[in-house]
């Protein structure tokens, strides 16, 4: 999504924080990715608890940082996915 949309917001905000944020999401979301794509080819059984976990490990990240950005696009001082 950084590479299509953001460099036309970029021109007129700084994105850094957003950017940033969503690296950390990709990150996060890296070991259930991981676990997904064993389970898909057959290296791994399914494990219902271990999916859990995985989600729980970055869930509320991914959350938060999504309520950000649209509280951010609503900012009275024009600023643009504020995270403060």
């Amino acid at each position: 999504m950084g590479q299509i949309w953001l460099p036309f917001v970029q021109e007129k905000y700084d994105t850094t924080s957003h950017v940033a944020r969503h690296v950390q999401c990709n990150e996060r979301l890296k070991p259930f990715e991981e676990h997904i794509r064993k389970v898909s080819t057959g290296e791994e059984a399914y494990d219902g608890q271990k999916v859990r976990e995985l989600v729980e490990s970055f869930g509320d990240y991914v959350v938060k940082t999504f309520h950000l950005e649209v509280r951010g696009c609503f900012n009275d001082d024009n600023s643009f996915f504020s995270y403060e």
